[in-house]
């Protein structure tokens, strides 16, 4: 099969609609051999119109990344729809799913963890090309190359292995390789943590680029509303489990109602006055 690649319009752009989405864990209880369930996503509800990024913001343990995993299928769901356009794919079986596995990609936190630090850029980004059987060799060596060149990587890096690069490189490797399958979403999951401020705004801007070339619909997962503020359109805040909060952007970060949605502003304002004091003390 021929590789094709094109630019998307807002016509291509593949909308988001979670209902109710439920998600339990069997826990250790506070007795011997006793077993707990536990409420990681509890009737969680949002919609991510198509062309835009809905971030979904909480701090550590509110259930965020579990319903990351939910949205991609990596996990079932208990209860509730995800749908991807006009399909819900949230009980859909192996063979059904298939075909939605082109078109919902995952970036992770770590890129480093996430891929073979023996394996080349070429071949880290061909590998969705070669698990799909699409096109020759040379197809896919072409198709890589304008990979790394749309997230501004030298094609003279191709057979560089993954060990060679920074850690903001490695996540655009990490992000050309998601988009070696020309996806409709792309789920981010904490995908800045771990990257200096600096790096952050260029990734941020980067995904941005992205976004608006190939009508990309963004589901964001992180806990720094600076960088919400920068990227996203829509905000749903996540606390035991629950959307507690969510609104434009503008608004949630204006007005906030909740107090987990307080905290994680105040937070993010204390870490926005830190690197100030640095950026000062640098100079």
């Amino acid at each position: 099969m021929a590789i094709e690649s094109h630019l998307a319009t807002a016509a291509d752009a593949m909308s988001l609609r979670v209902r109710g989405l439920t998600r339990r864990y069997s826990a250790s209880g506070s007795s011997w051999r006793k077993r707990v369930a536990v409420l990681a996503a509890d009737d969680v509800i949002f919609e991510i119109p198509g062309g835009t990024t809905l971030a979904l913001v909480g701090s550590s343990g509110s259930g965020k990344s579990t319903v990351a995993r939910c949205v991609v299928r990596l996990e079932k769901p208990d209860a509730g729809e995800i749908w991807v356009g006009d399909t819900n794919i949230a009980q859909l079986g192996p063979g059904a799913l298939a075909p939605f596995r082109t078109r919902i990609q995952m970036i992770f936190q770590d890129p480093a963890t996430s891929m073979n630090s023996r394996m080349s850029a070429a071949e880290i980004i061909e590998e969705p090309l070669l698990i799909q059987r699409r096109g020759d060799r040379g197809q896919r060596r072409r198709r890589v190359a304008q990979l790394m060149e749309e997230v501004h990587l030298p094609s003279t890096a191709l057979d560089r292995r993954a060990l060679e690069f920074s850690g903001g490189q490695r996540q655009r490797i990490a992000i050309a390789r998601a988009l070696s399958l020309e996806p409709k979403l792309l789920v981010l999951d904490e995908a800045f943590t771990g990257l200096d401020f600096s790096t952050q705004k260029q990734v941020a801007t980067l995904l941005l680029e992205l976004q608006k070339a190939h009508a990309l619909t963004y589901l964001l997962i992180s806990h720094d509303l600076n960088l919400v503020a920068r990227v996203a359109e829509w905000v749903a805040v996540m606390a035991g489990g629950k959307i507690v909060e969510q609104g434009p952007t503008p608004q949630i970060i204006s007005r906030p109602v909740h107090k987990e949605t307080r905290a994680l502003l105040a937070a993010a304002q204390q870490l926005q006055s830190k690197r100030a004091a640095a950026q000062g003390a640098s100079r």
